[in-house]
């Protein structure tokens, strides 16, 4: 006991005797930890396979790009117009005719099940593409109230009967859920039912006439409102497929069927006045696809071996051009275009 007492005082007396250090201090441990070194148990995403490449090599193209200021983006941003944009993002802009790229703000697809084309007239008028069968059943009201309008419109018993039996719903479908087709929407025979009953103006707008021809379908009864360019439903058929047709404002439209001015009433004749120099325009414009696509087929006819055709003018576009067209036997057809003088 007497020896512990005193190595206890000798440590007191004589401190740097003892065994004992002070704590390490390692440091300010105030604040937040700084991000340093990664631990073991650290949540910091990894460097993905990009930033390591990069890593790698400074010098490459990615690692100098600069983040752009604001003046910058504005810059970038406006070297795309607005039709540019448009064309890019119109799915099946190409299905319709060249010349109305320009007029057509947008196409909406609906589904392909056979109802496609009440469907797009459900998007037109109730902003829902699934009361396509009110659709239907609307339309079979406006041939049953007017029946014999539209027996003196197609001409027979027998087509009024088969247009209002495709209104109602059918006794089976495929294993696909697709529609038989006599209970598809049909131009021309159905255009004046959806003008009539919903007092619009309806345009079907295709590209390949060989499945008919674009056309302007107008109420066969009942005046037009004030402003009757507002109540325009634009339909594009691609091959057996309907499509919504968004038009822009004074847009050129189709003619009008001709079946129309003989079966509308007398007030309602006045709806193709507000439309005759759109109309005329689109004819106009028509005219001028067509020609061009003529020119191109008939380019080397009258043409034979011993007789080459050496010199064609043709009317493209509105524009004269010439053509000089050397043939040669066995060879390829060379086309160099020259102005007219």
């Amino acid at each position: 006991m007497k020896a512990e007492i005193r190595e206890q005082m000798c440590q007191i007396a004589f401190p740097q005797s003892t065994s004992l250090k002070p704590p390490v201090v390692s440091g300010n441990k105030k604040g937040a930890k700084k991000r340093g070194a990664h631990g073991e148990c650290s949540t910091t995403r990894s460097r993905s396979y990009w930033q390591h490449v990069e890593a790698r090599f400074p010098d490459s193209q990615s690692s100098q790009t600069k983040p752009l200021t604001s003046k910058q983006k504005g810059e970038r941003i406006g070297k795309f117009t607005p039709t540019q944009e448009l064309h890019h993002h119109i799915p099946l802009l190409n299905t319709m005719p060249l010349f109305m790229h320009p007029h057509i703000d947008d196409i909406v697809n609906v589904k392909g099940d056979g109802y496609c084309g009440f469907c797009v007239i459900a998007l037109d008028t109730r902003k829902n593409a699934d009361d396509y069968e009110l659709i239907r059943l609307n339309m079979q009201k406006e041939i049953s109230l007017h029946k014999e309008t539209y027996l003196s419109l197609f001409g027979s018993t027998e087509r009024l009967q088969y247009i209002n039996d495709a209104f109602f719903p059918p006794l089976r479908t495929s294993g696909h859920g697709i529609a038989p087709k006599e209970k598809w929407l049909t131009f021309s025979d159905m255009g004046h039912i959806i003008a009539s009953y919903y007092n619009k103006v309806v345009v079907l707008l295709t590209k390949n006439e060989k499945i008919g021809a674009s056309q302007t379908f107008f109420p066969l009864r009942g005046t037009p409102p004030q402003d009757p360019a507002s109540k325009i439903l634009c339909i594009g058929k691609v091959d057996s497929h309907f499509v919504y047709v968004n038009l822009k404002k004074d847009c050129p439209l189709p003619p009008t069927y001709k079946a129309w001015r003989k079966h509308c009433t007398q007030e309602a004749s006045s709806w193709e006045s507000s439309f005759i120099d759109r109309q005329a325009k689109f004819v106009e414009l028509m005219d001028i696809e067509k020609g061009e696509v003529a020119s191109k087929r008939k380019v080397g006819v009258g043409d034979s071996k011993d007789k080459p055709l050496s010199w064609c003018a043709f009317d493209i576009s509105g524009q004269k051009c010439g053509l000089s067209l050397i043939f040669a036997r066995n060879a390829l057809v060379r086309v160099v275009g020259l102005p007219l003088l």
